[in-house]
């Protein structure tokens, strides 16, 4: 499900498709496509007749892009097993700083689960002067094509294989989030906090907000934490701040924190036996997703396993939890 994405304090991720568009966006995205009108005759005429009717019946999608409430970066695709690239354009001065590869990880997670291929023609001038970006995505050409769109030029025609250009996507995503991370902050969360399905749905309803550990390292108080609901959920559904970590007896945990446990006074204390103290984990800045996303959905799309831990785990870069928490990024964009 998508939702307007906040990549950090100064951008903004737009996605256009059917009801989810307003005059604003469509406006800024033809402002963007006709940066390059005067070589391509026609090009408002076809937004206007092809592009505006295509977003709001599904056909295309497009992705907007903008950086302290400007537009700078967008593209346009048409949806099928062979899926076109209509469109990318990045504003004068925003090109060269990650936007475009932004763009083709937006447009990879659009495609992987319906489309074969990518493709996308372009005036021969054009493909050169960006080709060494189409080629480090793995980009083929495919030779000259009978289409000319732009009087007395060539028109070169450029495709990838879903699959690829996925692999690839997955390949890249540290690097992304990290260029566009705001200074400071992670690119992604420290830890992730495996929770019963129970209390992890009494958290999605701001009903708990203490979990409890017997055992945790209190240096990952003011860490920030994915939240993972166990089984029978398998499903990434949030994230938080432990705010605080709190040690002391069952009996000092629960006069201090009974009514944000989420848990009955049997429970609790069942779950404590047989330790003398327990750690209180305060959560604050709790988000939670829309909707959940599956493991095994991560699992497909990174064609590996991801085996959550039974209480929790530091989330090491480089590594399947490290790519896992990213992807759940570009899956929310």
């Amino acid at each position: 499900m998508w939702k307007d994405f906040q990549v950090n304090s100064d951008m903004q991720i737009i996605r256009l498709s059917g009801t989810m568009t307003n005059d604003k966006h469509i406006d800024d995205l033809k402002s963007l496509v006709e940066i390059v009108d005067d070589h391509y005759p026609g090009i408002d005429i076809w937004f206007k007749k092809k592009v505006v009717p295509g977003l709001k019946q599904t056909e295309r999608t497009a992705f907007l892009i903008y950086y302290q409430g400007n537009p700078i970066g967008s593209a346009i695709i048409k949806k099928g097993k062979e899926t076109k690239l209509c469109s990318m354009r990045i504003a004068p001065g925003h090109q060269k700083k990650g936007i475009g590869s932004l763009l083709m990880s937006l447009i990879g997670k659009e495609i992987i689960d319906n489309a074969c291929e990518i493709y996308f023609t372009a005036p021969e001038s054009t493909y050169f002067k960006f080709k060494s970006f189409f080629d480090n995505w793995g980009f083929r050409c495919g030779g000259e094509v009978g289409i000319h769109y732009r009087n007395f030029e060539k028109e070169i025609l450029c495709t990838i294989d879903t699959k690829t250009l996925w692999n690839n996507v997955i390949q890249n995503i540290g690097r992304l989030f990290e260029r566009f991370s705001r200074d400071g902050k992670p690119i992604h969360p420290e830890i992730v906090l495996s929770i019963k399905p129970e209390y992890a749905d009494k958290i999605k309803k701001r009903k708990k907000i203490v979990e409890v550990r017997r055992k945790f390292n209190k240096k990952w108080e003011g860490a920030s934490a994915m939240l993972y609901a166990s089984n029978p959920s398998q499903e990434f559904f949030g994230e938080a701040r432990i705010s605080k970590v709190i040690e002391g007896s069952p009996t000092e945990i629960w006069k201090l924190f009974n009514s944000d446990l989420g848990v009955h006074e049997s429970m609790f204390f069942q779950y404590c036996q047989g330790v003398e103290t327990v750690n209180a984990l305060v959560l604050s800045d709790v988000e939670i997703f829309v909707n959940g996303i599956q493991k095994n959905h991560i699992e497909s799309l990174l064609n590996k396993s991801v085996i959550p831990p039974q209480s929790y785990a530091r989330i090491i870069q480089g590594t399947n939890w490290s790519t896992t928490a990213l992807l759940n990024y570009l899956l929310l964009a």
